[in-house]
């Protein structure tokens, strides 16, 4: 899973506050869609009808409101979003941080296998015996406690 940044600072940004509703909505989905189909923020008008809730008939003219308050580069066909790098990861480290976690992953199973430990289960799973052996020793204690609650009632019990 890839995640997208949204800067603090964007908050107070001269450039996004400019921006139109509609506009604003572009450049964010631009960005969201570009961080997560590692493109490193590059776009085309084609990548634009994929993008969910922009209106491919709009987005000329939005691409341009956003360009000319210099969020993005380029012109009708290919867009470039400005600054990508320097808030979001770039598609060669996301790429790298997936064969590390891949390593991590196997190097944990190799683990696992060499000392034994691997039931096949992850953790939290339950095989299904410890509740129903709960289950019965409570339902043992239960109708062995029967008789002695008979006593019980056999008894004279204090007034309060």
């Amino acid at each position: 899973m890839t995640d997208a940044r949204l800067p603090e600072r964007w908050l107070t940004d001269r450039r996004l506050l400019l921006l139109t509703d509609a506009e604003h909505r572009f450049y964010i989905t631009a960005l969201l869609w570009c961080v997560a189909n590692r493109t490193d923020g590059e776009f085309g008008a084609e990548d634009i009808r994929l993008m969910p809730g922009i209106d491919p008939g709009q987005a000329s003219r939005l691409a341009a409101g956003c360009a000319k308050r210099g969020l993005l580069a380029g012109n009708g066909g290919q867009w470039v979003i400005t600054g990508f790098a320097a808030t979001q990861s770039s598609r060669d480290e996301l790429d790298q941080l997936d064969r590390i976690r891949a390593a991590e992953r196997d190097k944990k199973r190799r683990y696992r296998l060499s000392t034994g430990q691997s039931t096949g289960q992850s953790t939290g799973q339950s095989t299904g015996t410890a509740l129903g052996q709960a289950r019965q020793a409570r339902q043992d204690r239960l109708a062995s406690n029967e008789g002695a609650a008979a006593d019980v009632d056999a008894r004279e019990l204090p007034p309060w």
